[in-house]
C-alpha cells in the first residue's frame, strides 16, 4: 500500500511524502508541480512557491491601494480648485477627504 503523508502546509501549498517521493502541491487545485526524491529540493522549491504567493499578493494590493489614493487625491485636488463649489461639492470634498484619511491610517 501506498503512504501518503502531509509534511507542511503553509500559504495553500502542502508538501507530502508519497511512497518515496517528496511531492507539492497546490492545495486549491489539487495540482502537483513535481517530485522530488531529495527533501531538501523539494522543500526549497515549496518555500520559494509558498512565499512567493503571499508577497506578490501583498504587493498587488499595495500597489491597488495607491492607485485607489491616489484617484480621490486627483478628485479632491479638482474639486477644490473648482470657484463655484456647491453644498453637494462640499459634501463630496468631505467625503474624499475622510476615504483619503482611512487610506492614511490603514
Amino acid at each position: 500500500m501506498l503512504k501518503i503523508e502531509s509534511l507542511v502546509k503553509y500559504n495553500g501549498y502542502d508538501l507530502m511524502m508519497v511512497g518515496d517521493t517528496y511531492q507539492v502541491y497546490l492545495v486549491e487545485d489539487n495540482y502537483c508541480f513535481g517530485a522530488w526524491t531529495d527533501y531538501d529540493k523539494a522543500f526549497e522549491f515549496f518555500d520559494e512557491q509558498s512565499h512567493y504567493t503571499q508577497e506578490t499578493m501583498k504587493a498587488e494590493q499595495i500597489k491597488y491601494f495607491e492607485g485607489e489614493y491616489k484617484a480621490l487625491e486627483r478628485e479632491y485636488d479638482i474639486l477644490k480648485s473648482k470657484s463655484n463649489k456647491s453644498d453637494e461639492d462640499y459634501e463630496r470634498l468631505d467625503f474624499l477627504l475622510e476615504e483619503m484619511m482611512f487610506f492614511k491610517i490603514g
